[in-house]
């Protein structure tokens, strides 16, 4: 589905799998550690830019070529027809594409665990509207975020005060925002902040997953798109007698607080439930 909204429609898609893998199998890396030696930091540039590049040459250009003599309605298009350059479109498809694709992949994986172990929830989700089903989707992305920490360099001297207490963070310092702490702040998300409870009260301007798609100009430009795909995969999955044959491994990144969910088989012993009714304009491509 994200292939298709973003117009990376022209390269062999299990191919573009296999280079997207290897995009992101990054060296390990510390926002605060030390300047590195030059060999270091030449095989670092070399292991980081070679599938960056092998995504590039294999499935941007070929997509660009194809819009350039017959445009989609996709991003690629809009962004020819916006007059942005190779370089920047390439960087476009990273952003919606090969990092939403990683992240919409584990959070269905951690969502499917959620409604498998709690039968009450997986039937409120099931019987639910469609504003019921996002709201549980978005309240498991608040407990479980893909990415736990963001990093960003501060672009000008702050002053921040919380609870009285002044922090002063000056121009060119490093920033942790640790998502998952404020994901739980009970002084923005409510009481029992680590509970399951879709649909919670929140303060203007915080949305239900608070901080797992970012916000401001950080915001992930791909959250709705992330949110209705997974509904449509769950929506038709659960209808299924479903068993959980191999229970996933839990990969762990230290540097995002990100997981990886590896090796989680489902087996399917009984004919599929009765069909749950999907309105028209919930359905897409895929």
């Amino acid at each position: 589905m994200a292939a298709q909204v973003i117009g990376l429609t022209n390269s062999n898609a299990e191919g573009m799998a296999r280079r997207l893998e290897r995009l992101f199998a990054q060296p390990d890396w510390s926002p605060g550690s030390a300047p590195e030696g030059r060999l270091r930091s030449v095989w670092r540039s070399v292991r980081s830019h070679a599938p960056m590049a092998a995504f590039h040459l294999a499935d941007v250009r070929p997509a660009i070529a194809a819009r350039r003599k017959a445009p989609g309605e996709d991003v690629i298009s809009h962004l020819l027809a916006e007059g942005y350059r190779e370089p920047a479109i390439l960087i476009e498809c990273v952003t919606y594409g090969a990092a939403g694709m990683a992240t919409t992949r584990e959070f269905i994986s951690m969502t499917v665990l959620h409604l498998l172990a709690d039968a009450d929830l997986r039937a409120r989700y099931l019987a639910g509207e469609e504003e019921e089903r996002f709201d549980i989707l978005h309240e498991i992305l608040r407990l479980e975020p893909i990415i736990g920490h963001l990093y960003r360099r501060a672009a000008r001297d702050l002053d921040l005060t919380v609870d009285g207490e002044t922090v002063a963070i000056r121009r060119g310092q490093l920033i942790d925002l640790y998502v998952r702490q404020a994901n739980s702040d009970a002084s923005t998300v409510g009481e029992c902040p680590l509970d399951m409870r879709p649909g919670r009260p929140l303060p203007r301007g915080i949305g239900p997953e608070v901080m797992s798609f970012g916000d401001g100009h950080h915001k992930c430009p791909g959250n709705s798109l992330a949110i209705q795909e997974t509904d449509i995969l769950l929506t038709r999955l659960l209808r299924h007698e479903l068993v959980v044959a191999k229970a996933p491994v839990m990969h762990w990144e230290d540097l995002t607080a990100g997981y990886a969910l590896r090796d989680f088989v489902l087996t399917t012993p009984k004919p599929p439930l009765p069909v749950l009714a999907v309105s028209d304009e919930r359905r897409g491509p895929g």
